[in-house]
Parts: structure tokens; sequence; C-alpha cells
């Protein structure tokens, strides 16, 4: 566990067989991974890169921004985020896992998994965004929009994508 409202530089933190919980915490950049294990951050500020991968657990993560990108990926396990915001691109992948997003903000979007739903908002309007999203035997309340500034990118296999603007 990680927590502190110093100022780290490059923070780079690995586990295996067991979870990480990384709270109010603010550096230059942040790759984060582990295997069967659950990833929880919340309140974590990055200038540069924001990275946090997981294998056979899920992500949770709230309250976060980044000064470049951010990526939340995982296998085996859903993920569940709040308020994130990137100055970059902004991606949260699962496979076998459901993807729950609210409140997202970034210059490009993408989500990602296979085989369970994502759902849930992205900040600004619907024309801000230039819209490409798929799935297969699922609905989608995502229209094809091409006009928007900001890529917004979607994807699933065999159920719905449910994603809302704000």
């Amino acid at each position: 566990s990680l927590e502190g409202p110093q100022m780290l530089t490059h923070v780079e933190l690995g586990t295996t067989n067991g979870g990480m919980a990384v709270h109010n915490t603010q550096c230059i950049s942040m790759d984060a991974h582990t295997t069967n294990g659950g990833i929880a951050v919340a309140q974590t500020e990055t200038k540069q890169l924001f990275s946090f991968h997981t294998t056979n657990g899920g992500i949770a993560a709230r309250d976060c921004q980044s000064g470049g990108d951010m990526t939340l990926g995982t296998t085996n396990g859903g993920v569940s985020v709040q308020n994130l915001q990137a100055q970059q691109a902004l991606s949260v992948s699962s496979t076998n896992g459901g993807v729950k997003v609210s409140g997202l903000d970034a210059a490009s979007i993408r989500l990602r998994t296979s085989n369970s739903p994502i759902s849930g908002t992205v900040k600004g309007p619907q024309s801000l965004w230039q819209i490409e999203s798929r799935t297969t035997n699922g609905r989608n309340s995502l229209p094809t929009w091409q006009e928007g500034q900001k890529p917004l990118s979607v994807h699933t296999t065999t159920s719905p994508i449910h994603v809302s603007f704000e």
C-alpha cells in the first residue's frame, strides 16, 4: 500500500499473488502491475504516465488525474472507474470482465472488453466526440458519429454497450 501527500518521481510497483492499493499519491509517472490480485487506486495524480495492469483481479479507480496517458487493464476481472482525467489518451480494458465508467475525460478515450458489458458516462456533449463502437450479440447505445474533435472508441463482444454523455 502506497499513501502520502509527498511528490514522488518515477514509481514502479509490482506484486505476485497479492493486490495493491495506491491512495493520495502524486508522482511524475507510475507503472504498477500485479498477478492474482486486485488493484485499488484513488486520489492519485501523475505528471506523465499512469499505468495499472493486473491478471486475475479487478481494478477500482476513482478521482485520478494524469498529465499524460492513463491506462488501466485487467484479464479475468472487472474494471470500475470514476472521475478519471487524462490530458492525453485514456484506456480502460478487460478480458472476461465488465467495464463500468463514470465521469471520464481525456483527449481520447478507449474502452475494451470481451464477453462482458461496457456501461457508464463520459464528460462532455456527444457532439464533442468522434464515436466508433462495436458489439456482437448485444445492444449498443452509441451512434456512429464522426463530427467530434475527440476520439471515443468502445468495443465488446457478446454483451451490450450503454454509454452516455454528461
